[in-house]
């Protein structure tokens, strides 16, 4: 797993793994990453990004059809701060 700039998860639940670039951080963000139906996004991967203060972006469905994977905080600087990892992607 890697996260940062380039997001690197491994595969759950059917998934396949993800691997996606973002762009460099500016200012203090926080970064989520759920798992959603494949109505919602081909791959079942949703990312958002919030600049510190900013409102939480959540994926435009129900609630438990969006599993929370990763949650974490970019530095400007690129230091990463892991503030949640679900169980099943730290297992795979």
């Amino acid at each position: 797993m890697e996260l940062g700039n380039h997001i690197s998860i491994p595969g759950i639940r059917g998934a396949a793994s993800l691997g996606s670039d973002i762009p460099a951080a500016t200012v203090n963000r926080r970064v989520n990453v759920y798992l959603v139906p494949e109505t919602l996004s081909d791959d079942r991967y949703f990312i958002s990004i919030q600049e510190s203060g900013a409102t939480k972006i959540v994926p435009p469905c129900k609630g438990k059809d969006a599993l929370l994977l990763v949650d974490f905080t970019q530095t400007p600087e690129g230091e990463v701060t892991e503030n949640f990892i679900h169980q099943e992607v730290q297992n795979a």
